[in-house]
């Protein structure tokens, strides 16, 4: 479809997308002044990435793909923007550097693993993983190379979860898929065969949570 975005000086419009492909999703930069959007168009079965600005120029193509590209995030720092793609039965996750293009697979193990969410200060990048045979979640330290991914807990976690502001914390709120109940964990500073304890905030029956 068609999107615009205001622009907050003139009060006017600008085309961020044409009628030739379905809007998918799109994500601010954190400073404000880009949007990356996914879309799909029904004619050719791809998918796109494209970066959007807010200066009347079109949109830039980033990612062009068969493979069904999910819904991208931006790391913290604004510098690369962080997708999962669904290829051969499996989820890889990448990442792109959308002024130079530079980037490629973040976790390597040919497993499901998806919904990617940067931490507040961009050293970590959680995700869900199936590497142990179930669906857990997972943390990966993006300062260090070479380094293995951290499992979080030992429940199934729902796609909704979310880091603390507290950047020093390191803590990641999350609902049990199992019994919708939530619950919060933290990443440790050393690498460990087992996940620290997740501890149970509320005990939920009858209704649903919603994490923001």
């Amino acid at each position: 479809g068609v999107e615009f975005a205001a622009d907050g000086t003139l009060g006017s419009r600008v085309l961020l997308a044409s009628e030739d492909y379905e809007t998918v999703a799109a994500a601010w930069s954190p400073e404000g002044s880009r949007l990356v959007m996914l879309g799909f168009s029904p004619a050719t079965g791809l998918y796109n990435l494209y970066l959007c600005t807010l200066d009347g120029l079109p949109p830039r193509q980033l990612l062009t793909s068969h493979s069904r590209v999910n819904p991208p995030v931006w790391s913290a720092d604004g510098r690369e923007i962080i997708y999962d793609v669904q290829e051969e039965g499996a989820r890889h996750l990448y990442r792109l550097n959308p002024e130079d293009g530079r980037g490629g697979m973040i976790v390597t193990e040919d497993d499901w693993n998806a919904y990617p969410i940067p931490s507040p200060d961009g050293s970590y990048l959680a995700y869900l993983s199936d590497t142990s045979g179930f669906v857990n979640l997972y943390s990966l330290d993006l300062n260090q190379n070479n380094t293995q991914p951290q499992i979080l807990t030992l429940v199934t976690p729902d796609v909704g979860y979310v880091w603390s502001p507290e950047i020093e914390q390191r803590r990641i709120a999350f609902i049990n898929a199992a019994d919708n109940d939530l619950y919060w964990t933290v990443i440790p500073n050393f690498q460990t065969a087992i996940p620290f304890p997740s501890f149970r905030l509320t005990d939920n029956d009858d209704y649903n949570v919603i994490l923001k």
